[in-house]
Formats: structure tokens, C-alpha cells, sequence
């Protein structure tokens, strides 16, 4: 829709404004560029834009692409105009004059742009060089005059005021010499500025007054607008504040109605496209209410038979939905009681594994506890060899291993948990944590490790240290959660 209206607007202006040996793509650069020195930059872009997606020639979009690059930069969109003549450069080969050109818009971009990152060894100053050099050798007085403007500007911004000055006068003598009086005042401005930051106020007013003299106001107002702000600004340097503030509020409404022309235009342009969208819109409307008379018989009889065939299918699926309920719940049934005798029986074998490791461990307590008795009533001169017997059989009475495997098959998931979290915990420390966790007190785990109950204690104390745990947390519900 857009491409089509700008399609429109470019074959009226082209057939009323450009001449007609001109080729189409040509006419539409030349028509964006008449845009470009009215400083209407939002004009020129939307043609510039719709020429390089349409073209197929390599020269078109270069000359295209350049051209929006001058309007990006009138827009103060800088890194979007730099980017782009990049992008040229880098992708096309291009023809002198172009690649001139090209140089002398970047360093335009450049020169206005106050982003330090975008700046480098890619400079205003080192594009101007490069495209004055190639303007010299082209013979191209135009781009030779512009970019000595470019470069001008460039050193009087690094303060080397007189390098600015002589490539001003250059700019301003080729530019007069070519007749191309608008280019020639925008030297005048920036050669004004120069001898303003000299402090020869006399010349800036000098050279400011010629270059009104040049041109038509009514041709390029943005233009004469520049020249009344430049000339209020040389009055307040010689603190001749009547005719600054004179020069100031001309500007200032010149300024005025350049921006409202500029808000017109826009609005125009959106009430047009406004109206192309809304017959677009009404044309569609149209057919789409056609077709839609045209096929409502069609649609009623499919949407009868579809409501046909899904009775029938809700039906069936309500039937089918019943059955299977059924037979779900039957087996759910099964499963059920499968699963809740597997359990009972599960359950009944883990009683008797923790009946029967109780009775191990009681067995082996008792035993202990009647050796020990023994090895008291013994005299330990005259019966050593006995002492050391029930010694031995104490060490031995809880075999670890048997237990082990009995305590694995109460606690399945005990000791796997324990040494992921604590692989370097001992025999004993693990031997301690299974007691611990089955809530034995100390004086059984004394009597089946055949050591004290401090000992137990001091084992127990070293044992959450190791674990890390404080002395408000219970030792034996900490293990639990391990099972």
C-alpha cells in the first residue's frame, strides 16, 4: 500500500517537474535531492527508500544510498548515515565521482556528529583529504568546493583557525565560480564562524551580508534562516544587541514557519495515505461481503452435516467414555488390591528383618553384658588368658558384615545416602550413625562397641562435628531423613 502511493507521488512529480530524458530512477534521485537542498529530509526518504527496494541496478541504489545518507544526516541521524555509506563502500565498486561523493557525505556525518565512539581514524578531516584528492584528479570542481567546506569546518572545530580560513575562501571562490550560490552560502556561514573565532567580527558581518545578496528567501528559507541566526550571533559578539535581537527574531520566525511548512507537509502526507488505506480497506470490505453472500448456502449445508456427524460421534464417544470408565475402574480395583497385599506383605517381612535385628542386637547386649560380669568375678593375675578370651569374644560378638546386611535390607537407602553425602566418614563413624539412627542409648552402644559410654559420648560429639550439625538439632531425626 505504501509502495503503491509513493509509486503515485513519484510519476506526478517526475511528469511535472523532471525532464523527460531522464530515467526513471535518476528522476526519482533527482526529485529526493531537490527534497534534500529544501532541507525536507522526510520528503526525500520514503522515495529514496521505495527506489533502492525496487531497482536492479548496482548505480541506482549506490547513488540511491548516498542521497539518504545526506537525509539521515539532515534528520541528525548520524550513525545511521555513516553506517550506510559504509556499507556501500564496503559492498559495491564504485565510479569516481560516486566514490567522491560518498567520501564527502561521511565526512559530513562526521562533522555534525558530536558521538566521540563514532569517531576514529575515520574522520571528517580523513574522508575530506581523500575525496578533495580524487575531485583534483576528476577534474569534479563541485565536490573539490564541498569538501574544502567539509575539511574548513573540520580544522575549525580542532581550532587550527587558519587552515580553516584559506579552505574556506577555496570553497567560497569555486562555488561562486560555479554559480551554485546555495552551496556558497553555506560556505559563507561556516567562513563567517571562522573569522568570528579569529574575533574579525567586521569580515563574519562582511561575508554574512554578501551571501544574502546570492541567493533568493524565497528559494531556500532553512538556507536565509542559518544566515539571520549567523548574523544575530556576529551583532552579540560585537555587543551590538538591537540588531542582534532584530537578526534573532527574523530567524526565529523564519524558523517558525519552516517547521510548520515541514508539519503540513507530514500531515498532508498521512492524510493521503490515510485516504489510500481507507479505499483499500472499503474495496476489500466489498468482496469480502461477495464472496461471503456466495457461499452461505455452501457453509449451511456443510455446517448441517457436520452437526450431524457430531451427534453421532458424541454418541458414540459417550458410550465408549462409559465402557471404558468401567473397565478402568475394575482394573484400578485389581491393581489396588495387588498393590495393597504386596504391601501388607512388604511390610510384614520389614517387621520380622526389624524384629529379628532387635533380637541380634539385644542378643548380643545380653551376651556382653554376662562377660563382662564374668571378667570382673576373674582374677586378673592368675587368669589372663581368660580375660583376654572374653576380650576377644567381646571385639567379636556383633558380626558387622551380618548386620550390615540385615540392617541394609530394614534400611535399603541408609548407607547409599550417607556416604554420597559423607564419603569419608570410617567404619566405626558408620557403624555409629546405623545405632544412632535406630535410637539405641549409650550404654547399649557401649556395651556392643565393647568401649565406655564416655567414649560413646566423645564419638557422638566428634561425629557432628564431622557432620557438621548444631547442638539443637537431633541427631537421630537427622538420620531419618536418610531413609
Amino acid at each position: 500500500m505504501l509502495k503503491i502511493f509513493i509509486s503515485i507521488l513519484v510519476f506526478i512529480q517526475w511528469a511535472n517537474v523532471l525532464p523527460a530524458e531522464n530515467s526513471p530512477g535518476d528522476s526519482i534521485i533527482n526529485m529526493a535531492k531537490n527534497y534534500i537542498r529544501k532541507s525536507q529530509p522526510d520528503a526525500a526518504i520514503p522515495l529514496l527508500i521505495h527506489l533502492i527496494d525496487s531497482s536492479r541496478y548496482d548505480e541506482t541504489i549506490i547513488k540511491a544510498n548516498i542521497n539518504l545518507a545526506e537525509a539521515y544526516r539532515q534528520k541528525k541521524e548520524y550513525k545511521k548515515g555513516i553506517d550506510l555509506i559504509k556499507f556501500i563502500l564496503k559492498k559495491y565498486k564504485l565510479a569516481d565521482d560516486d566514490l567522491a561523493f560518498a567520501y564527502n557525505r561521511i565526512a559530513a556525518l562526521y562533522n555534525e556528529s558530536e558521538d566521540r565512539q563514532l569517531h576514529g581514524k575515520d574522520s571528517a578531516i580523513y574522508y575530506s583529504e581523500r575525496c578533495i584528492k580524487l575531485a583534483e584528479q576528476t577534474g569534479n570542481i563541485n565536490l573539490l568546493a564541498t569538501s574544502q567546506n567539509e575539511i574548513a569546518y573540520a580544522y575549525r572545530t580542532k581550532r587550527d583557525l587558519q587552515r580553516s580560513l584559506d579552505y574556506c575562501q577555496k570553497a567560497y571562490t569555486n562555488f561562486i565560480d560555479l554559480r551554485m550560490y546555495e552551496y556558497a552560502i553555506n560556505v559563507a556561514i561556516n567562513l563567517s564562524g571562522t573569522y568570528i573565532d579569529l574575533h574579525e567580527y567586521d569580515k563574519a558581518l562582511e561575508v554574512n551580508e554578501e551571501a544574502f545578496q546570492l541567493f533568493s528567501e524565497d528559494l531556500n528559507k532553512n538556507l536565509y534562516m542559518r544566515l539571520y541566526l549567523n548574523k544575530a550571533h556576529v551583532y552579540q559578539m560585537m555587543e551590538d544587541y538591537k540588531n542582534a535581537f532584530e537578526a534573532m527574531g527574523t530567524a526565529r520566525s523564519m524558523q517558525k514557519t519552516y517547521y510548520e511548512d515541514r508539519i503540513r507537509f507530514q500531515i498532508n502526507e498521512m492524510s493521503a495515505k490515510y485516504d489510500l488505506q481507507t479505499k483499500e480497506f472499503q474495496i476489500k470490505e466489498i468482496e469480502a461481503n461477495q464472496k461471503i453472500i456466495a457461499q452461505q448456502k455452501k457453509y449451511l449445508s456443510i455446517i448441517l452435516i457436520i452437526v450431524v456427524f457430531t451427534f453421532v460421534i458424541t454418541l458414540l464417544t459417550i458410550y465408549l467414555k462409559r465402557k471404558n470408565s468401567i473397565q478402568k475402574e475394575k482394573l484400578t480395583e485389581q491393581e489396588n488390591l495387588r498393590l495393597k497385599l504386596s504391601l501388607d506383605a512388604k511390610e510384614r517381612e520389614l517387621h520380622y528383618k526389624n524384629r529379628e535385628l532387635s533380637e541380634a542386637i539385644s542378643a548380643t547386649i545380653s551376651i556382653n553384658e554376662t562377660l563382662k560380669s564374668i571378667k570382673l568375678l576373674l582374677n586378673p593375675d592368675s587368669n589372663g588368658k581368660a580375660i583376654k578370651a572374653i576380650n576377644g569374644t567381646l571385639n567379636r560378638n556383633l558380626n558387622w558384615e551380618k548386620f550390615q546386611v540385615t540392617f541394609n535390607e530394614v534400611y535399603p537407602a541408609f548407607f547409599v545416602h550417607l556416604n554420597e553425602r559423607y564419603p569419608a566418614l570410617t567404619k566405626n563413624e558408620k557403624r555409629l550413625c546405623a545405632f544412632l539412627l535406630m535410637d539405641m542409648k549409650t550404654s547399649e552402644i557401649a556395651n556392643l562397641m565393647n568401649i565406655s559410654e564416655t567414649s560413646v559420648s566423645k564419638n557422638r560429639n566428634r561425629l557432628r562435628k564431622k557432620l557438621g550439625l548444631e547442638g539443637s538439632i537431633d541427631i537421630t531425626a537427622f538420620f531419618k531423613t536418610f531413609v
